[in-house]
């Protein structure tokens, strides 16, 4: 008789273990999620921020394409000048990115890793760096050397 009862409370105990283990398990995943969530609203965010940093640069670059003019001058003063140096400074400081943002990429080599690319890096030994939202796992992302990826287009 105490050894049914005791069979039966160690059951319980099991069962209530098993179920403690399953809401952890539910609580981390549903933790992993929401910073998915919030790393995806940062993504956009910032992709927002870059469309309108890009916005206002090509502005610019307009402005002072029409204000370098055709070198003509006004009392013989090229008035174009500062414009065409300010543009050719700014020619040669821009990097060329290899992707532009939004477009598809994969791993060239190696392991595999499909996404779009959602932002850029550099650094003294990866001038041209790339973000890539995985295909897979929304949310995550990786950064590799403009040089790993390749087109997936």
């Amino acid at each position: 008789m105490i050894e049914a009862e005791l069979l039966g409370r160690l059951a319980a105990m099991r069962e209530r273990a098993e179920k403690a283990e399953s809401l952890v398990a539910q609580f981390r995943l549903s933790r992993y999620a929401e910073r998915a969530l919030e790393a995806e609203a940062l993504i956009k965010e910032a992709q927002a921020l870059t469309r309108r940093a890009e916005a206002e640069r090509d502005a610019a670059i307009a402005t002072l394409k029409w204000y370098a003019g055709d070198g003509s001058t006004y009392d013989g003063i090229d008035v174009g000048g500062p414009a065409r140096d300010t543009l050719a400074a700014l020619a040669s400081a821009a990097p060329a990115r290899t992707f532009q943002l939004g477009a598809f990429v994969h791993k060239a080599k190696g392991s595999s890793w499909r996404g779009r690319v959602v932002g850029y890096y550099s650094t003294s030994l990866t001038p041209d760096g790339v973000c890539v939202e995985s295909d897979n796992e929304p949310g995550s992302v990786q950064i590799y050397p403009a040089a790993a990826l390749a087109s997936a287009t």
